[in-house]
């Protein structure tokens, strides 16, 4: 179960959100997603949605979670639904007279977004509690920074217990089981190990490839801890691997390197990706790196900003965490990622992260043994 947020950070955060309903000309707004839910309100629970008005937060729910919400969230109000939400919702909304009602459609499936429009005008917004979310405020940093801190010690203990011939879900158990042990509620995501050409599949997910001499090792990785992860991304090679794969560590470092030192509140999430693209580009690897720089984290492990050419033009501000996680993918050959987590501050960034990514480490880390 997670810590609730402290009573001034709860406090701060239902101001900021009341701020965005007077800005929306909104009565009220929804909360769908968990990791909103758990914001604005500390309850970790599913199955339950909110409500933030004017005055009162409300949260729609059922007796499975009666006595996780008294212990968590007893400043709410509560409604214990004995209908299912589709009807408890709307009934909610109309007990309270609320005429305009936000909701984020990115989080909101179609049949409730119904639901509310039967007894309000219902008002789809795009991002508006994720961008809230997207600023942590120092609690929220500490938590971050334990998280990275438990994923590193997990890699850390793992790295001495790889051996020639174990298979990348075995290197996954390990790791995960690391970062259990150091009091993870589990990983962020699951762990990439990346063995040989594997590594060129950006989103690969570990299998029954062994590790074997003369191939590279990436390993994508990150863990939970009270509610908020970490992801991190480093490059190994075991034994003597193909040149290539030598050069284009080189050239994502230095790309890397150079996001990590340009990157700052003020400037826009284009202008980040577009630091490590040029290098990447220069060295005539444009094609090789097709996704974006880096992405905003916190409770999700892929939050707003989106360092992405893809995405629209966004300031970026200060209190963003974000991953920079340049790389270069050869098929049938392998590929570099190296990823850090950073905090953005007007003056630039502070990195997070302190995982040794020199080529030297990444050549000698991983002994050859049976």
């Amino acid at each position: 179960m997670m810590k609730a947020p402290s009573k001034v950070s709860h406090a701060n955060r239902l101001k900021r959100i009341r701020a965005s309903l007077k800005l929306h000309k909104l009565d009220a707004i929804v909360l769908t997603h968990p990791s909103d839910l758990w914001w604005a309100s500390g309850f970790s629970g599913h199955d339950s949605i909110g409500i933030v008005t004017a005055r009162e937060l409300i949260i729609v729910s059922d007796f499975r979670y009666d006595q996780q919400l008294k212990r968590e969230a007893g400043h709410v109000t509560v409604v214990m639904r004995k209908s299912n939400m589709l009807k408890a919702l709307p009934e909610t909304i109309a007990a309270r007279k609320l005429k305009r009602v936000g909701f984020e459609s990115q989080y909101t499936t179609f049949s409730i977004a119904h639901a509310i429009s039967l007894k309000a005008e219902a008002v789809s917004l795009d991002n508006l509690l994720v961008n809230l979310r997207s600023i942590k405020d120092m609690s929220e940093i500490k938590t971050i920074r334990k998280a990275i801190e438990i994923a590193q010690e997990g890699l850390r203990a793992t790295l001495p217990t790889i051996r020639i011939g174990q298979t990348e879900s075995e290197v996954a158990a390990r790791l995960v089981y690391e970062m259990t042990l150091r009091g993870a509620s589990g990983p962020s995501f699951a762990p990439i190990i990346a063995v040989g050409a594997n590594s060129a599949l950006p989103h690969y997910r570990a299998g029954s490839t062994r590790v074997a001499n003369g191939q590279t090792l990436l390993i994508d990785w990150g863990c939970v801890y009270d509610g908020y992860c970490s992801d991190l991304t480093r490059t190994f090679f075991i034994g003597d691997v193909n040149p290539k794969m030598i050069k284009i560590y080189d050239i994502v470092l230095k790309a890397q390197k150079a996001a990590i030192a340009r990157i700052r509140a003020g400037m826009t999430n284009l202008q980040a990706d577009a630091v490590a693209r040029k290098i990447i580009t220069t060295a005539g690897f444009g094609k090789e790196f097709g996704h974006g720089t880096g992405h905003g984290m916190g409770m999700d492990i892929h939050e707003e900003p989106r360092l992405n050419p893809l995405f629209a033009s966004r300031m970026l501000e200060k209190g963003q965490v974000v991953t920079i996680e340049p790389g270069i993918y050869l098929p049938g050959i392998g590929g570099v990622r190296i990823e850090d987590d950073v905090l953005l501050q007007e003056s630039g960034c502070e990195i997070l992260t302190d995982f040794d990514k020199s080529r030297r480490s990444a050549q000698n880390t991983i002994k050859v043994t049976d």
